[in-house]
Order: C-alpha cells, then structure tokens, then sequence
C-alpha cells in the first residue's frame, strides 16, 4: 500500500472486506459448503497475493482456480493454513492504523 494517498482508508476497507470474506469462510467450511468456500477463495485470492499472506502464491492460485466439485475433506488443512493466513492479514492491518 506504499504510495497510497488514503492508506488508512484502504486498511479499513481491507479490514472490513477481509472479515466478511473470513466468516463467509468459517461458516462454509464447518458446513462443509466447498461450493461457497471455493468462491470466495476464488474472489479474494487477487488480493491476498498482493498483500502477500503466508500462503505460497501458487498454493493460493491453485485454489482459486479448483473447480467446485474438486474441493473435498482432503484439503481440509491447507483451508486452515489459508483462513489463519488471512486472520493473520487482518490483524496485521489493524496493527497498522494505530
């Protein structure tokens, strides 16, 4: 976000955008909802490539790309690295505004 003339503002964007995309998250995986869960890696997955979450960037753009019906329990692990990467993300950003 270097160069940004309004950072504060884009971190309060990225908060509030990122925290919906984590319980649209949570809440579709402990329903096993792949479907959901798959788009909104999918949305989101641009962005935390930029920011750089601690997720390798082709892991992230694999997943963004998986159609569907490929998601199953199976990558259960990687979607919990991924959501604390991004709670992680998150919480980083709001150290930031203070």
């Amino acid at each position: 976000m270097e160069g940004e003339e309004d950072t504060e503002e884009m971190l309060d964007i990225f908060i509030e955008d990122t925290t919906e995309e984590l319980s649209g998250m949570r809440n579709a995986f402990s329903t096993g909802n792949y479907e959901k869960l798959g788009y909104i890696i999918h949305k989101a997955a641009p962005l935390w490539g930029m920011i750089r979450i601690n997720i390798p960037l082709g892991e992230l753009e694999k997943m963004a790309s998986m159609p569907p019906e490929k998601w199953s329990k199976a990558l259960d692990e990687k979607i919990e690295k991924l959501i604390e990467a991004v709670e992680q993300a998150v919480e980083k950003a709001k150290r930031l505004k203070r």
